[in-house]
């Protein structure tokens, strides 16, 4: 094995999973505080952004509709920062404050080599056209209604599109591999087991994306798939760094469909 090359399951003798000390608790009750977290950071920047934009042009208050659209123009972006930070934060202060533990211990944060990080965005890239081709054969039916407060904003051209682009390459990977695999499956694992842990991390993961894909199939499908893969590569290699490189493969295909279609 070369230098900075991960260790397969078992490689060193460790067990996969090691530590999650936090356990199924844990698991459950960060992602929990993390979206609660990310709820209050919309509403008060939200909020904010709408005192400010309604000071600088007070006939907005005449237009709901663009008051709002423009309110979710400016608010997204440092909401979701503010969000990951605290992420992030919570995490931190689990991980080395309550159980002393390095972070890229605690949670498999290791390095890895370039071929390897490759390997694994490739993958996360095939899953991605997977769900795309799924979408084009099964486009949704026109009654439906889609997309969240994230495809609005990409949808808006400009600054939206380059606030979605950097959320979805930058910011996602990050922080939903450190809270998911990271934290909650590695919490979880050391009570439900691999299978078990895996399963439920998925819903944790998939049902927040359901505010964007709604009950439609197709994307929901790539969705569960990355998670599943991602879990499984978790499980086999205990190293985030390749999970967070497969996640930045999905999004980042993702981001380039949009600019070709």
């Amino acid at each position: 094995m070369t230098a900075g090359e991960e260790a397969p399951a078992g490689g060193n003798g460790q067990e996969p999973g090691h530590p999650g000390p936090w356990g199924l608790a844990g698991a459950l009750a960060l992602p929990a505080a993390a979206f609660a977290g990310q709820l209050g950071f919309f509403a008060l920047i939200g909020a904010l952004a709408s005192v400010v934009l309604l000071r600088l042009e007070p006939n907005l208050a005449e237009h709901p509709s663009d008051l709002a659209e423009a309110v979710q123009t400016v608010s997204l972006l440092p909401a979701m920062a503010a969000y990951a930070a605290f992420t992030l934060a919570l995490v931190h202060w689990s991980v080395s404050r309550v159980h002393r533990l390095t972070l890229a211990e605690g949670i498999g944060l290791r390095p890895v080599s370039a071929g390897s990080a490759w390997r694994h965005a490739a993958l996360g890239s095939v899953i991605a056209l997977g769900g795309l081709v799924l979408i084009a054969a099964f486009p949704p039916d026109e009654m439906e209604e889609l997309g969240g407060p994230l495809t609005r904003l990409a949808s808006e051209g400009g600054l939206g599109y380059a606030a979605w682009i950097v959320l979805a390459v930058v910011v996602s990977p990050l922080v939903e591999e450190v809270l998911f695999r990271g934290y909650a499956y590695l919490g979880a694992r050391r009570r439900l087991g691999p299978g078990a842990a895996g399963t439920l991390v998925t819903v944790l993961f998939v049902a927040p994306h359901m505010a964007e894909t709604g009950t439609y199939w197709p994307p929901l499908a790539g969705i569960t798939l990355l998670a599943v893969a991602l879990a499984r590569i978790m499980e086999r290699r205990r190293n985030l760094t390749l999970c967070i490189a497969g996640h930045l493969g999905y999004n980042g295909s993702l981001v380039l469909a949009s600019l070709v279609s």
